[in-house]
């Protein structure tokens, strides 16, 4: 599928992501695809980029509470940079 998509996202892309209408939160996609199965390792893959929901300015749009989802990006960037 790669190969054939040379646009699809990169570990090392920076995404910006409208959480929840009020927060907005930069994130290398690598921090949210760390565990292979999971929902967001899916979602944030590359594969769905272009029918992912985005907000006006064109950032990812996660309807979720902004609280929980940065305690769970702040989860798996200390995960993320482990030794």
């Amino acid at each position: 599928f790669e190969k054939e998509n040379p646009s699809m996202g990169k570990e090392n892309d920076i995404i910006q992501i409208n959480v929840g209408g009020s927060s907005t939160i930069a994130v290398l996609r690598q921090t949210l695809t760390q565990f292979d199965g999971s929902m967001l390792a899916a979602k944030f893959s590359g594969r769905w980029d272009d029918s992912l929901e985005k907000d006006r300015d064109g950032n990812f749009f996660v309807d979720q509470d902004p609280t929980n989802f940065n305690n769970l990006v702040s989860f798996l960037r200390l995960k993320n940079n482990r030794p």
